[in-house]
């Protein structure tokens, strides 16, 4: 997997977990907070700056795998323990995988429930 470096740029994603607990507007104050700190030293120091981003700022990467690893993402990362933001991603690559091949998805076992988020 080849990450960009850690950004603010493409927005926050607020959990379902957050607005069932009522705690939007704390949430949101986090999220600004976090921002004003990366805006305030970007520019002097970019990759300390990334320290400000937090798990809800979307992240943009290239994931290449081979089968073991579709098998293995598929299959932990869309299970209800996992990440929200991850879950989906596995979800969808499965969604793919079966679209494209649905040989293979006889043999991954994904949770395709989406109550959580």
């Amino acid at each position: 997997m080849t990450a960009q470096p850690l950004t603010i740029e493409h927005r926050s994603v607020m959990p379902q977990m957050i607005r069932d607990a009522h705690l939007e507007n704390q949430f949101a104050e986090s999220i600004k907070r976090s921002e004003e700190g990366f805006n305030r030293i970007k520019n002097q120091f970019p990759y300390e700056a990334q320290y400000f981003v937090l798990n809800a700022h979307k992240r943009r990467f290239l994931w290449k795998m081979n089968l073991r690893e579709l098998h293995h993402v598929v299959n932990l990362r869309s299970k209800k323990t996992g990440n929200f933001s991850y879950r989906k991603v596995a979800q969808k690559i499965y969604e793919i995988v079966k679209e494209k091949t649905p040989l293979v998805t006889k043999y991954l076992q994904a949770d395709l429930d989406r109550t959580e988020y």
